[in-house]
């Protein structure tokens, strides 16, 4: 399971991409529309099976090609301390 680290807010533009503020590290990171859904997705807590079942449905992909691509997206903002792996919650 995945959280978004605290002191890191997201904003949608209306072409639907969307900008992560780090206002702790001052750095900002630009998403595309699809990496937009999937951050929508962790924001709301949802697992790796969650995310890649959401973008499936979102978007009509395969799970194979869509789950490779989160694989490479959830490690590329765990590299830039975005969010980070957590223990689910045993009492839920």
């Amino acid at each position: 399971m995945y959280r978004v680290v605290d002191g890191v807010t997201t904003t949608v533009m209306p072409d639907g991409s969307g900008v992560v503020l780090d206002a702790g590290a001052e750095r900002v990171f630009e998403l595309n529309e699809w990496a937009v859904a999937v951050w929508a997705n962790l924001e709301s807590g949802a697992d790796r099976d969650a995310l890649v079942a959401a973008a499936v449905a979102d978007f009509d992909i395969s799970a194979e090609v869509v789950g490779a691509d989160i694989d490479e997206l959830l490690s590329e903002l765990q590299e830039r301390r975005l969010v980070e792996v957590v223990a689910p919650d045993p009492t839920v």
